[in-house]
């Protein structure tokens, strides 16, 4: 195990599967207790299992990150269970596709429920916990879709360029407080579900997109979370890195 991150308290929602997932675990491997905040409960208990595995403290909070008061109370949970919030992963969220004339209103609300009402409720949270010892990293999971445009996913891309703003926000407002907030933007991620759900020529059509030649892992994203999360980044704030293979510098396939 390595030590960057030895004894600090991480927050990471939506880490009972895919990426939240996976950076909880890298988060553990460098020595943070993580809070796993998930809709999932079995989801977060089995990442539970994983960051013990690896001698490090573990709690599940079963939350809805679009509701306040589940924000509150796995906030509470944190703070009692280990006394302090050092970093926060905001990663929960979702992602309903269609055209834009055929837009379901009720899908256009809860997205954006989830994942910028999602990550401002969190956010707040935490740094109030944040303040008072002047120290904090709040990593926000955006996408490549915050800087470019793909069909069927007007929602999804909005919340997404909404968060690199809000990310530019926080940096400023929270700066004086000494609290560093950045944000990660995923490009092509084969996760478990998407494995299941692109087809061979749409996968091989974003792949030929991809200069690095391949899709992205979530184990891609350890190495960017860490470096957000540690005090190796204490001089960045109010960025968004992208962890994409070089697909933003390429292009986007129009007809996926």
């Amino acid at each position: 195990m390595s030590t960057k991150l030895i004894d600090q308290v991480a927050v990471v929602t939506g880490a009972g599967n895919g990426i939240g997932q996976r950076i909880a675990m890298g988060l553990a491997a460098e020595g943070a207790h993580i809070c796993i905040a998930d809709a999932d409960a079995a989801g977060g208990r089995k990442t539970a299992r994983e960051v013990e595995k690896q001698g490090r403290k573990a709690i599940v909070a079963e939350a809805d990150v679009s509701r306040q008061e589940d924000v509150q109370r796995l906030i509470g949970e944190t703070m009692q269970a280990f006394g302090q919030i050092d970093i926060l992963i905001n990663n929960a969220g979702i992602a309903r596709y269609a055209p834009f004339l055929e837009y379901p209103v009720e899908d256009w609300k809860r997205t954006l429920e989830v994942n910028l009402s999602g990550y401002f409720f969190c956010a707040q949270a935490a740094a109030r916990q944040m303040i008072p010892r002047r120290r904090g990293k709040i990593v926000n999971i955006s996408s490549v879709l915050a800087a470019t445009a793909m069909p069927n996913s007007v929602a999804y891309a909005t919340t997404k360029g909404g968060i690199a703003a809000f990310t530019r926000i926080l940096a400023l407002e929270l700066a004086p407080y000494r609290i560093n907030v950045n944000a990660i933007g995923p490009g092509p991620i084969l996760t478990a579900m998407a494995e299941k759900a692109l087809k061979e020529k749409d996968r091989l059509a974003r792949e030929a997109m991809i200069p690095m030649g391949r899709y992205g892992t979530p184990e891609d994203l350890i190495g960017p979370a860490v470096f957000l999360a540690s005090r190796d980044s204490d001089y960045v704030t109010g960025q968004t890195v992208y962890v994409d293979g070089g697909f933003l510098i390429s292009g986007v396939p129009r007809n996926l």
